[in-house]
Formats: C-alpha cells, sequence, structure tokens
C-alpha cells in the first residue's frame, strides 16, 4: 500500500514537486545535524527532543530569539516547515536561498492573510509538521505576548494533532531590542501533546486556554534559567527601544544606553547587570529591577497622558521622532520609498512629514493594523489595502506608537458608538 501523503505532497508548492520536498526534508536532517554542536557551544542550548507524536502535527512555541526555528529543530528529528515573516522574501538572492533549502510559509504582519492558513493546512493535510510561533511575535519585554484567538480555531481546524513546546533563557540571550548575542543558559522542552481526538472535544477557547498555559513564559521569574548569568558586549545598548518613559521625571524618549548603563537627561542612571536585572549606586533609589516592570509602569503612565490629552483635546504631537524612512511594500522583493522626514502621533492619526514634501496622514480609523517588525520597524496596513513600514537608522521605539494606536483606537471607537 502505497504512502496515502503522497497524491497530497505534489500539490503542496513548497517547491514546486516532490523532488522539492525531498531537498527540504534532506536539508533539514544536514542542517540539524550541523546546528547540535554549534547551538550547544554557542547559546549553551539544551533541549528534551520531543517523540513526535501525535504525527503529522501543528506545532507551536513561543518566541525570543532568531535562533528559535534552529533551537526547536533540535527537539524534532521529524522534518517540518516553519512559518517566518514575509520580511525574509524582501533579502533578494538569500531570500532565493532560504526558499529554495528550506521553502518557509510567509505571513506578513500587520495584515490578515488567509494564504499563511491556506499553505499551513495543506502541508499538514500532506502529513508533514508545522511550526507556528504561536505569539507571531518577539517579547520586548521578557513576557509571552498575546497568542491570537484564531490559533485555537486553527489547531481544531488541522485535524490533526497539537505538539506546545517551550522556550526558556533566550529573551537575555538575544533579546529583541538588543544587536548582540550574550552567553548563557537557554532550554527548550516539550510543554503538551494533545490528539485531535482530545482537540474536537475542546472549544477553541479552551484550546487557546491550554496554548497560554503551556507556553506563557515570564523571563524575570522562570525557574529554568534562575540565577543563570548572560554575559555579552555592551549589554544594555538600544535598551531605549523598549524602555521610552523615564520613571524618574515621565519624559518620552530621552533614555540613552551605552555599555552596560542606561540613563536620562534628567540625571537618572542605572547599569543591566549579567542576571538581566537593573542596578544602581549604593543609597540610591531602584524605580525597577526589570525591564518588565517598568514597561508595565510605562505602558499605564502612557495611558493617563493620552486620557489627559482625550479629555483637552490638544492639537500638538504627543511626541514625534525625525530621520524616519516611509515605505510602501508591494509585493515579495518590491517596495517604494516615500522619503525621510519627521513621523508625529496625535490622538486620531499618524503624521509623516517628509522633507521638501506635503505630510502624508494616516486617520487611525483607516488603519486595519499596526505591528512592529524585527528590532524598530513600524509596520502597519490600511482599509485600502496598502501596506506601509516605517524605519529609523538610529535607535527609538516603534513600540510607543503601537501601544499608542491600539489604545486610541478603542477609546476613538468607544466615543464614536455614543
Amino acid at each position: 500500500m502505497g504512502n496515502p501523503y503522497n497524491h497530497s505532497c505534489k500539490h503542496l508548492n513548497f517547491g514546486g514537486s516532490m523532488d522539492g520536498l525531498q531537498r527540504h526534508r534532506v536539508v533539514y536532517k544536514l542542517i540539524r545535524a550541523l546546528l547540535i554542536p554549534y547551538l550547544r557551544l554557542r547559546f549553551h542550548y539544551r533541549c528534551q527532543k520531543s517523540d513526535d507524536r501525535p504525527s503529522p502535527a501543528l506545532i507551536l512555541a513561543n518566541h525570543n530569539t532568531d535562533w528559535d526555528p534552529m533551537f526547536i529543530s533540535i527537539g524534532f528529528p521529524s522534518h517540518m516547515y516553519f512559518v517566518a515573516s514575509e520580511h525574509i522574501f524582501h533579502w533578494g538572492v538569500w531570500s532565493r536561498l532560504i526558499n529554495y533549502l528550506a521553502a518557509p510559509i510567509p505571513r506578513a504582519k500587520a495584515t490578515n492573510d488567509t494564504r499563511t492558513v491556506k499553505k499551513i493546512l495543506r502541508a499538514l493535510n500532506a502529513g508533514i509538521n508545522v511550526c507556528v510561533f504561536a505569539e507571531g511575535d518577539r517579547s520586548f519585554n521578557g513576557e509571552t505576548t498575546d497568542i491570537a484567538p484564531a490559533i485555537g480555531k486553527l489547531a481544531k481546524q488541522s485535524g490533526v494533532g497539537l505538539i506546545t513546546y517551550r522556550l526558556s533563557g533566550g529573551y537575555f540571550t538575544q533579546p529583541r531590542w538588543g544587536h548582540s548575542i550574550r552567553k548563557g543558559p537557554t532550554y527548550g522542552m516539550p510543554a503538551g501533546h494533545y490528539t485531535k481526538e482530545e482537540l474536537a472535544e475542546m472549544t477553541d477557547e479552551q484550546v487557546n486556554e491550554r496554548i497560554r498555559r503551556d507556553l506563557y513564559v515570564n523571563a524575570f521569574d522562570d525557574p529554568m534559567v534562575e540565577n543563570g548569568r548572560y554575559v555579552g558586549k555592551q549589554p544594555s545598548e538600544h535598551l531605549e527601544i523598549v524602555l521610552y518613559c523615564c520613571p524618574a521625571c515621565g519624559s518620552i524618549a530621552t533614555i540613552t544606553t551605552s555599555g552596560d548603563r542606561l540613563s536620562c537627561s534628567c540625571g537618572l542612571s542605572l547599569r543591566y547587570n549579567t542576571l538581566g536585572r537593573f542596578e544602581t549606586t549604593e543609597g540610591e533609589q531602584l524605580p525597577f529591577e526589570t525591564i518588565l516592570e517598568w514597561d508595565q509602569w510605562q505602558q499605564g503612565k502612557m495611558k493617563e497622558i493620552l486620557s489627559e490629552r482625550l479629555r483637552i483635546n490638544n492639537a500638538n504631537p504627543i511626541f514625534a521622532d525625525e530621520n524616519q524612512t516611509l515605505y510602501r511594500i508591494k509585493k515579495r522583493e518590491s517596495e517604494e520609498n516615500l522619503g525621510t522626514g519627521r513621523l508625529s502621533l496625535f490622538t486620531d492619526r499618524l503624521e509623516f512629514q517628509p522633507e521638501g514634501s506635503v505630510p502624508q496622514l494616516f486617520l487611525f480609523r483607516q488603519i486595519a493594523a499596526m505591528a512592529v517588525h524585527g528590532r524598530m520597524s513600524l509596520v502597519f496596513s490600511t482599509d485600502n489595502g496598502d501596506y506601509y513600514e516605517l524605519r529609523a537608522t538610529r535607535p527609538r521605539s516603534a513600540t510607543k506608537y503601537m501601544e499608542c494606536y491600539r489604545f486610541l483606537l478603542k477609546r476613538t471607537l468607544w466615543k464614536e458608538s455614543d
């Protein structure tokens, strides 16, 4: 009796033919064999292997480093396809090489792309494992981010089993806001195995709750890496990408970093140590010990600022950044440079003022979705289907725009519905 999945494999379109699938399997095994000693040496990575049952399976994992697909592959001997940000398809010859060797399934941020779901289901129906990073993004503050409600629906709709796999230590090894790798302990382990029959008996929300429970990590309260030290060069550099509000003076975008130090123009000065905590000189008050505590405070502070601005109906920008470059993303490997200039956030819109040209306005009610790509590229899509990306050459926080957009959009819609 032949392989019941062969017919489906011919129509995967992950390489154009069965030859493509066989190539991906060979490459997966080869890269996996080469990576095991490297990851152990470079990242001190240790993992528990999954028994690959049920198979095929939808594999869901949390996400903190660019190396997470490699970490996952060490835990799964059987070949799988990975869902990856569509940005990797904008790298020219490197994109074509990645597609030839591994054929990742593309997913565009800040859009609702049903093509991704269709390709995931096609691969699973062909008997091939697929790995999705359930958060769809890397954490900026060390805590697992929100998992989209559609993930539970996808798991049930797939008609296959579900395996959850949790990674620990990655946030300190390669923090999203940082630009270098630090040596310290990292771990991977299966968190849950669910058969398709078990999933069928659950509601979408019950599946989501299991996924959240299995994949949740607070890097600063993770027993797997407790007291682990992460040593690297310039460990605090670019923390201003995530920490945009000073706890001492309340100013926005006044934080700067150098080496292991973080400071503000008001005189605040802290050290970021190898445990991933803040220190201050003896006798001075420490505002926060962790990035997570600081970020939770600044989000609350920003909501206070925005609420007050809405109350008094101030027409001035809440904050702005210079030397921002706006791109319209068209298709894979295609983008249009719309100029460089000043980006400002108001209570109802983003405003981009390119040098020597008229400003472009993006009303919040016309923005369909917004996200952050990489460390500090702000991406968003509009109701008419356009897709934009704002990039900066100097460290600045893109998260402050995304967080303000989400808060202000909710407040605006609430007021309009009254």
